[in-house]
């Protein structure tokens, strides 16, 4: 039983690997030939949804708890390149689970105000400081004896810009 799951769970993730080598052979093509967008609309609640599916697995498996919150209308529809932006999340969120320990929480947040529309992922994986594999101490409570507020390097793109880019 426990057999089959595994199997399961790895031949998931070879199509996401695939797809993910599909994806940065078209990135590449995309960048050195053209700056077109290939823009359709979809419901971004819907479309999160419907992508984090791919994860879950991998998650349960970390037993990694993925949360989604939307504050924004749960029928909102933007104009998104699905490709590329498939891409950028399976690049952060397949990182988010990687790197965060067993028991960990990954946190999407879904929201909008009059001109943009944000998703905004955040997990319980590397502490501030640590990095991955460097030899530096934590920045953290337990290594300082002082309560820490840090922040991770936020990705920003306004679609603006990509659009304005491509003309």
């Amino acid at each position: 039983d426990q057999g089959v799951k595994n199997l399961n769970i790895a031949l998931d993730n070879t199509e996401i690997l695939t797809s993910l080598t599909s994806n940065l052979i078209n990135f590449e093509k995309e960048e050195l030939y053209s700056n077109v967008l290939y823009v359709s609309e979809c419901n971004l609640n819907e479309y999160i949804n419907d992508y984090l599916k791919e994860f879950i697995q991998y998650a349960i498996k970390k037993n990694i708890h993925i949360e989604v919150h939307n504050t924004s209308n749960p029928h909102m529809t933007v104009l998104i390149d699905k490709n590329k932006i498939d891409s950028i999340l399976r690049n952060i969120i397949s990182n988010a689970i990687k790197y965060t320990e067993e028991n960990g929480m990954i946190s999407i947040l879904i929201s909008n105000d009059s001109r943009y529309w944000t998703i905004q992922i955040s997990d319980t994986g590397i502490v501030p400081g640590a990095g991955v594999n460097n030899k530096r101490k934590e920045i953290s409570q337990k290594s300082l004896g002082a309560k820490v507020i840090s922040i991770g390097v936020p990705t920003v793109v306004h679609a603006s810009t990509i659009a304005s880019d491509t003309i």
